[in-house]
């Protein structure tokens, strides 16, 4: 169990040492970003101690020496058990009682603050994810450390990106329709197939072992689906063809502007510990 009192005055101190910072930085007419990077680290670690001050009120969840269940049972104490919790301030360890008879049954703790089966918060999991959708999971894991200075690895994102997986048929099931009222005439079910490479172990004899070119064995085809309502879209004759004039206008744009990508290019360089940005021309010439 965390104690108020020492979480209290942990808070306490960070957040002083916080605002000394600051002054400090001051004082030292210290670069703006430099302040602002000092200033999340600090703010990261006060996150964190007033997140233990949040489980400190709530003690280690200790109902005395029987549990009773919604279902009439009773469960007898045995003993404070430790977990760790990691959250996007980082990772607190918190005692909590549990009850049960020949195995853990129940732990009023983890019930009440809807703690996850995992270390991991649901918020850092959700924020991991919301990057693992869009990018890789190495892209994922070095975009959380960066931000967050916590390590995850792939295979843990792998692993939440399942925790969540399994969650989605009962929000379904439970999830309440939407009022007709709000929804449009034209239902739509779409479906869309992307084949994604497979890791083996095997060696690469065995993996290219298919002379027709076929990829058996080396990927597999993910889908997603949506079905939704839509309202009716009227167009006229002329509705139609001026869009596909248009599309192909913005076709013959991006070829020019794909034509002029080898007169004009944009380059990075770092000048001063500054990155800088410019636009590059054959007969132009940079001076770092």
């Amino acid at each position: 169990m965390i104690y108020l009192e020492v979480a209290a005055i942990k808070s306490q101190k960070l957040l002083e040492s916080l605002q000394m910072y600051v002054e400090v930085m001051a004082d030292q007419s210290s670069e703006a970003h430099t302040v602002e990077q000092g200033i999340w680290d600090g703010l990261l670690k006060l996150g964190n101690a007033l997140l233990g001050e949040f489980f400190a009120h709530h003690g280690d969840g200790n109902t005395g020496p029987l549990l009773k269940l919604s279902d009439g049972r009773q469960l007898p104490k045995r003993r404070l058990i430790s977990r760790q919790y990691l959250s996007i301030f980082g990772t607190l360890h918190v005692k909590r009682m549990c009850y049960g008879r020949n195995e853990i049954e129940a732990v009023p703790l983890d019930a009440k603050l809807n703690l996850p089966k995992k270390k991991y918060s649901y918020l850092l999991q959700k924020w991991s994810l919301s990057f693992a959708i869009h990018d890789s999971y190495k892209e994922t894991a070095d975009k959380i450390a960066g931000l967050l200075h916590i390590k995850l690895s792939n295979r843990t994102l792998e692993n939440m990106t399942r925790w969540v997986a399994q969650s989605v048929e009962g929000f379904q099931k439970y999830h309440p329709p939407p009022h007709p009222a709000t929804e449009g005439p034209l239902i739509v079910a779409a479906a869309d197939g992307t084949r994604v490479p497979i890791c083996r172990y095997e060696s690469k004899s065995e993996i290219t072992s298919h002379k027709d070119g076929s990829t058996i064995g080396k990927q597999k085809v993910a889908c997603v689906g949506a079905v939704y309502t839509i309202e009716f879209f009227y167009r006229t004759v002329e509705d139609v063809i001026d869009e596909i004039m248009r599309e192909q206008v913005r076709v013959l744009s991006a070829s020019l502007r794909k034509r002029k990508k080898s007169e004009f290019s944009c380059i990075f360089f770092v000048r001063g510990g500054c990155l800088v940005c410019g636009v590059y021309h054959p007969r132009f010439k940079i001076d770092y």
